[in-house]
């Protein structure tokens, strides 16, 4: 978990609560033209 909180997907460790998260354009492109698509919908489960 402290890689996520590190990262800024959780609040901390002990709440473990999601925070929004905004990815850039050029990332998103990038898995959706490499069909991550699994990848994305992970990345975007707090937007």
């Amino acid at each position: 978990f402290r890689i996520l909180a590190e990262a800024k997907y959780i609040d901390g460790t002990r709440s473990l609560k999601l925070l929004p998260v905004s990815i850039v354009p050029e990332v998103r492109q990038y898995l959706k033209k490499h069909q991550e698509n699994y990848v994305l919908r992970c990345m975007e489960v707090t937007t």
